[in-house]
């Protein structure tokens, strides 16, 4: 009939009629068990090959005319044995697709979604998990430290200060903190609590161009929507849909996010040269011009800044990186981007 003859072209039933190309294999054995429930409409065959033919069509940038095609087969075959048996109907174009679009397909990548956390210990995986096992160690230590120890002893020098012997509790206080003030300082630059509130803290001096640092605030709005829309495109189900939604005024705003770049560069940069040159011209006015040590004062500050942004960078690289190999190996999806293989090539 022609249900038959549909359902032959399908790409389980398909896969399974060619399953005499792997010999005696497991998996040879298993898929033709699956193909004998079909053909006799046994209901876990029917149920198994229900679950398989589902096309779903991606379009993007880059490959416009890339199929992910999800099989649910014997977890016996392995991806070599299903990228030898799809190479060969592909070859001789027995699919309903060939016939119905005149196509020709090109197998690109299989997937076995069966999660056996292998991918964690390939590349640099390993030390990226520790370095973040650390990392949330000491946010949580020095969160901990902090709300416990040290805003606990500040309100204890705070009460001491309104005291009549303020002065002998204070220096006492001092000294027997002083051998826990480096491992204190330290657990205080991961602490949450403190950290949060000088992220959202608001209040800016009056000599602060206030204008500047709330342009700077809304371009970095536009660069986070930016960036989630980039990179959650080739995630999204229906790729055809978001490409006519960007032809929309508003996407269009945010797709111009090149000024915002420029723009959020400029405004960093003046800002930082702002805030050194205003804390310290009034000081150094009257004083000679040295260039040697303005030199030297150049590099100090350049390896501050480097030494404050590139833990939180190196963080978002290792975040990056680990949830691009967990989408590259458990996820139907298939990923353009690969930090996770890129980076390590560089």
């Amino acid at each position: 009939s022609n249900e038959n003859n549909v359902i032959h072209l399908l790409p389980a039933y398909a896969i399974a009629s060619r399953a005499s190309l792997l010999g005696t294999a497991t998996c040879a054995t298993e898929l033709r068990d699956f193909l004998d429930a079909v053909d006799q409409r046994i209901l876990w065959g029917l149920k198994t090959f229900e679950s398989c033919y589902f096309y779903f069509y991606f379009y993007n940038s880059i490959n416009k005319d890339l199929i992910t095609l999800g099989l649910c087969l014997p977890a016996s075959c392995s991806t070599n044995n299903i990228s030898f048996i799809l190479e060969g109907i592909f070859r001789d174009r027995i699919l309903l697709i060939n016939n119905l679009y005149s196509v020709d397909l090109n197998l690109i990548q299989i997937k076995n979604l069966k999660d056996n956390h292998q991918w964690l210990l390939n590349g640099a995986i390993p030390f990226i998990c520790v370095g973040l096992v650390l990392t949330f160690a000491l946010m949580i230590s020095g969160t901990i430290y902090d709300i416990f120890i040290y805003q606990t002893y500040l309100k204890t020098m705070t009460k001491t200060v309104n005291a009549e012997n303020a002065v002998e509790m204070q220096m006492t206080d001092l000294s027997s903190s002083r051998k826990k003030s480096r491992i204190g300082n330290v657990l205080m630059c991961f602490s949450v609590y403190t950290s949060t509130k000088m992220i959202f803290n608001t209040k800016l001096g009056t000599e602060e161009i206030t204008v500047v640092h709330g342009i700077r605030f809304l371009t970095m709005i536009w660069l986070i929507i930016l960036h989630s829309i980039l990179f959650s495109i080739e995630y999204a189900d229906n790729k055809i849909q978001i490409l006519r939604f960007v032809d929309s005024l508003p996407i269009q705003m945010l797709s111009n996010g090149s000024v915002s770049v420029d723009t959020y560069f400029f405004l960093s940069g003046f800002l930082l040269a702002y805030t050194y040159l205003k804390n310290k011209i009034d000081k150094e006015r009257i004083n000679p011009i040295n260039y040697k040590e303005k030199i030297n004062k150049y590099f100090v500050i350049i390896m501050k800044r480097y030494i404050r942004l590139t833990p939180a960078y190196i963080m978002m690289i290792g975040l990056g990186q680990l949830s691009s190999a967990w989408y590259d190996k458990n996820s139907p999806f298939y990923v353009e981007e690969r930090p996770h293989e890129i980076c390590a090539k560089y």
